[in-house]
């Protein structure tokens, strides 16, 4: 048995073995090193006695599955089937949780996951929470291709098997087969009587599933779009920089290798494949509104979507917020729905250039003060900066996930103008706060807190 061991910062954060293998690999050892910042992550992987696994430290309870080719812990991946035993430890390594929390921050993860799948074929990004377990793999190892009749031919194919073939085109299967192997051949055809383009398999041995893999295709042919590219361009410029260079684009040749495509199957795929390509434009869109004058409804409720569902930070930056004039009315009514929501922490970032023009963090505090809505059981950070900064946003953070959304005008303008709200996903929305943070660090001017109850 091959035994593979990931350790990081000295715990052993997953263990994976591995059944069936040669005596040849009786000598195998070796080991490989990578820095994670300043920590060592260590892969290990030796030969060792079929009994170790059930010496391994305890676990919780323990699953067994067949993993199809491609499924994205399989260490096989596309080469075989896995028969998988997974021991799920809920005393999870210290370095990942720790007194009933995650201690291993994100960046940290994705490194960690990433020498994971390098080193062991895992890829774990959607089951992060296995860190800490253990798995038994042994391969089931089939081979199937077609020819030019259409005919599937397989191999590894023993007498006692029954396969199983879905014969489809897209998603409709047309037609189902069962075949039962009963004399011993090298290789098993299976002929067809309909227009396949992807097929299922399922194979058995002692009525029990010992390989399944779904919408398997095969190329017939290979179409080449070849273009030369043409010279270089330069524009001379002046302020951006000092030229800029672009590639006109040259002639286009189309060469097709194998067996040509359906004229008309062809024209029916393009027409999808612009169908599809719309509908994905128009979900993408659901990220992105353009306001129009008028339309404050529709702002004041994507930007109060992310301020009342705060439960642990609240930032909203928008360098013009305390600006003077018709705006402090607009400015007002915000820092009554801030003082509403459920954050543990708010903070507002904002610019004073003239204190004619606008308010500073002083002035800022007083005029909640003189506002009993605004000053409701309200504790609030306002932060006033040295400098601006043009786009504006709101930011919300619970627990290790952040959102938010960036605005195009200031707050105290959303009626009269036209403007973009784009949401932000947890990574946006991190590295705005996180670049912020440092802009920060060096710009404030001032800070305040505005902490009143009512009575």
């Amino acid at each position: 048995m091959i035994k593979d061991t990931i350790i990081y910062k000295n715990k052993v954060i997953l263990t994976v073995c591995h059944q069936g293998f040669s005596e040849e690999n009786s000598t195998l050892k070796r080991s490989r090193r990578e820095h994670i910042g300043r920590s060592l992550i260590i892969f290990t992987e030796e030969c060792v006695p079929e009994d170790e696994w059930d010496h391994l430290a305890e676990y919780a309870w323990e699953e067994k599955a067949l993993v199809p080719p491609n499924e994205k812990y399989n260490p096989y991946r596309e080469r075989a089937c896995a028969n998988m035993v997974h021991r799920v430890c809920l005393n999870k390594p210290s370095v990942i949780w720790k007194n009933d929390r995650i201690v291993i921050r994100g960046k940290e993860l994705v490194a960690v996951l990433a020498f994971i799948k390098k080193y062991t074929g895992m890829d774990l990004e959607k089951h992060p929470v296995f860190l800490g377990d253990m798995f038994l793999f042994s391969a089931s190892v089939f081979t199937y291709h077609s020819n030019k009749e259409n005919s599937i031919i397989l191999g590894g194919i023993e007498p006692g098997m029954q396969v199983i073939l879905k014969l489809k085109r897209g998603e409709d299967i047309l037609q189902c087969k069962t075949v039962d192997l009963e004399e011993e051949k090298e290789e098993l055809e299976v002929p067809t009587e309909c227009n396949w383009d992807n097929h299922d398999i399922e194979i058995y041995k002692d009525h029990s599933l010992i390989y399944v893999n779904k919408d398997i295709s095969y190329m017939r042919s290979i179409v080449l779009n070849m273009s030369v590219g043409g010279r270089k361009k330069r524009i001379l410029l002046t302020k951006l920089q000092e030229y800029y260079e672009y590639e006109k684009k040259g002639e286009s040749q189309i060469s097709v290798i194998g067996t040509p495509p359906d004229p008309v199957e062809e024209t029916l795929r393009e027409v999808n494949g612009e169908l599809v390509c719309r509908i994905k434009n128009e979900r993408d869109s659901e990220r992105f509104w353009f306001i129009r004058p008028g339309e404050l409804d529709i702002a004041v409720r994507r930007i109060t979507d992310v301020i009342f569902r705060a439960e642990d930070e609240l930032w909203l930056i928008d360098s013009y917020f305390t600006d003077k004039g018709s705006g402090l009315q607009q400015m007002t009514d915000w820092l009554r729905l801030i003082s509403e929501a459920p954050a543990k922490r708010k903070y507002i970032v904002f610019y004073c250039n003239s204190e004619d023009k606008a308010l500073n963090a002083i002035q800022l505090k007083n005029h909640m003060k003189n506002d009993m809505m605004a000053r409701r059981s309200c504790r609030i950070q306002l932060i006033q900066t040295k400098t601006a900064i043009h786009d504006r946003f709101v930011l919300m953070h619970n627990k290790d996930s952040w959102m938010g959304v960036s605005v195009g005008t200031s707050f105290n303008s959303l009626n009269s103008n036209h403007y973009c709200i784009q949401m932000l996903v947890h990574s946006e929305a991190k590295e705005v706060h996180e670049v912020l943070c440092e802009w920060m660090a060096a710009n404030t001017a001032a800070q305040e807190e505005s902490a009143y109850d009512d009575g």
